[in-house]
């Protein structure tokens, strides 16, 4: 049976899991085109909505509105307000003190408008003196979400000047009672409260209502995900991470290349150990000498190599194992050898191309238990059970993908991998109904899950989850076909690994950099690139990444 999304999956609740998230959501809402100033005016005109909804009688209104974007809400919300009613606006600061673009736009409407009378507060004084019996209803626009602290000053201040005149005034707040949850509060008769209930705040009366963003939010990873991830952790040498590359056979030299010139730029060091007689793919990789097989030569790796390479596995601090390795009984048996002293040292690593070919359901012959998906809790070492947080990231394209689930849930749910939007690559893209996108997304979390491990589907749409929750990534171009941009991919996500970046973000950073870069190329040469152009590209892409300065979605005349 197909795994079915949830209500809330499928309808693209938004919930988020923290304050952060909704920063997170307006920042990629922006990238996927839809303007600040357009939230606001819509967050504005519900609150005015609200309130010639529940308050019909209220017609003289005072909108108390601080600096930030709660007051912008206040601003545009007095706007609306004015057309049938006298509304006053007291803004508790200075004009100059209004943070944001969008805020100051709105506030410049108002303070021009020959119906909206605005007042600055700047001295607390001036507060403690607002005199507000002669209004009808109190709007409370002062603060948002996300304060720290205390209210202090001229907001505490302004606070109780509201409550002075509770309860014989009515007090409506912008999203949610101003200093809540610390003290002094807005003591309101209801929040307008925007997009979802604020449940984790309690204590108030609250009306939801939606402001237009984009349901794939929840879900999308954009700008706003990765950048944190992209300043260097420290200036000094060993403070951003060295990274441990298994990879490579005689046959393909080159899949190892690729995965060390993407993770060089990022981490102080990369150690790239490879069979063969290939020098290195350059001077910032340090080779790992593998000594010649008896009777000479190597082909491939071999179990006997974990021994050799254990120094080096116990010093990084990440490990990327599999681009190019091949599938021989050799390798793979040493892929099992490997994982099993990753697990006990819980050290974070990548299972890439060859390398996934190695993983099986505990108990199947040949397979190490503490590496299939059915590995006990007290059997898994080193703190590796099921209630730890994953430290490995896999990454099947979609046939690698269809696999693992094979492997994981077996024949009773052999329907499920036979379904083309699990095992291939191309079934799922931008224009595909979100009712798939969110079954292929609930089926990645589900082998996540299972595998007690970061699963990163490579498609059209990229699919990760760390078996709680599941995201999509849909930057890229079809030029990232090409052979070795995969080795790119586990060699940059080893990268964000060795910094210290948890496994789930390290996959979305790593999926959405490859993307937009391949993106990137595209533009300068249509998708007729490399892989090693690729790399090469990465740390330019990156940078603007960084700097804010990530390409919108969508052809705008609002972007320039």
């Amino acid at each position: 049976m197909h795994p079915d999304p949830s209500p809330i999956e499928e309808l693209g609740s938004l919930r988020p899991y923290g304050i952060r998230d909704v920063a997170r959501w307006d920042e990629n809402a922006r990238w996927l085109g839809l303007l600040p100033l357009q939230l606001m005016e819509n967050a504005g005109r519900a609150v005015a909505d609200v309130i010639e909804t529940a308050f019909p009688d209220a017609r003289r209104i005072a909108v108390l509105a601080g600096p930030g974007n709660n007051g912008g809400d206040g601003f545009v919300a007095a706007r609306h307000l004015a057309r049938n009613r006298t509304v006053d606006v007291y803004l508790v600061g200075r004009p100059e003190e209004i943070r944001t673009p969008e805020a100051k736009h709105n506030f410049a409407l108002i303070a021009a408008s020959p119906h909206v009378r605005v007042t600055a507060l700047g001295a607390e004084d001036d507060v403690r003196a607002l005199r507000l019996e002669a209004y009808d209803l109190i709007l409370d626009a002062l603060l948002g979400a996300g304060l720290r602290g205390a209210p202090r000053g001229l907001m505490r201040a302004a606070i109780e000047a509201i409550n002075r005149h509770r309860p014989r005034r009515p007090v409506v707040a912008v999203d949610l009672p101003s200093g809540h949850p610390h003290e002094p509060t807005v003591e309101a008769d209801v929040a307008v409260t925007f997009e979802w209930d604020k449940r984790e705040y309690a204590g108030f009366a609250r009306i939801v209502r939606p402001i237009g963003f984009l349901p794939e939010l929840a879900h999308l990873v954009g700008p706003a995900d990765v950048r944190p991830h992209l300043m260097r952790r420290g200036a000094h040498k060993g403070e951003n991470g060295d990274l441990l590359i298994l990879a490579g056979s005689a046959r393909y030299p080159g899949a190892a290349a690729l995965a060390a010139l993407a993770a060089a730029p990022f981490v102080d060091r990369v150690f790239l150990a490879r069979p063969g007689e290939a020098p290195p793919p350059s001077p910032a990789v340090i080779p790992v000498p593998l000594p010649d097989r008896p009777g000479g030569g190597r082909e491939t790796f071999h179990p006997d190599d974990v021994a050799l390479l254990r120094s080096y596995l116990e010093a990084a601090d990440a490990v990327v194992l599999g681009p190019g390795l091949g599938r021989t009984p050799e390798a793979l048996a040493f892929v099992r050898s490997v994982l099993a002293v990753l697990e006990a040292l819980r050290r974070p690593h990548v299972v890439d191309a060859d390398a996934l070919y190695a993983l099986e359901p505990s108990g199947s012959p040949g397979s190490e238990r503490a590496v299939g998906p059915n590995a006990s809790t007290e059997d898994a070492p080193s703190g590796g059970g099921a209630d730890a947080d994953p430290i490995r990231v896999l990454t099947p394209h979609g046939g690698e993908f269809r696999r693992l689930w094979t492997a994981a849930f077996a024949a009773a749910e052999r329907s499920v991998e036979e379904r083309t939007d699990l095992g291939s690559t191309y079934s799922i893209g931008p224009a595909t109904p979100w009712a798939d996108i969110a079954a292929l997304g609930e089926a990645t979390r589900r082998l996540a899950e299972r595998w007690h491990a970061v699963v990163l589907r490579k498609g059209r749409l990229d699919m990760i989850s760390d078996g709680r929750r599941w995201r999509y990534n849909l930057t890229g171009d079809v030029g990232l076909t090409a052979g070795g941009t995969g080795d790119v991919l586990a060699g940059l996500i080893g990268a964000f690994l060795a910094r210290g970046v948890p496994p789930l973000e390290a996959a979305m950073t790593g999926a959405f950099l490859v993307g937009l870069t391949g993106e990137t190329l595209a533009r300068k040469v249509g998708p007729h690139y490399t892989a090693e152009a690729v790399a090469g590209a990465l740390p330019e892409v990156t940078e603007r990444v960084r700097r804010g300065d990530a390409p919108p979605r969508i052809a705008s005349p609002f972007f320039p």
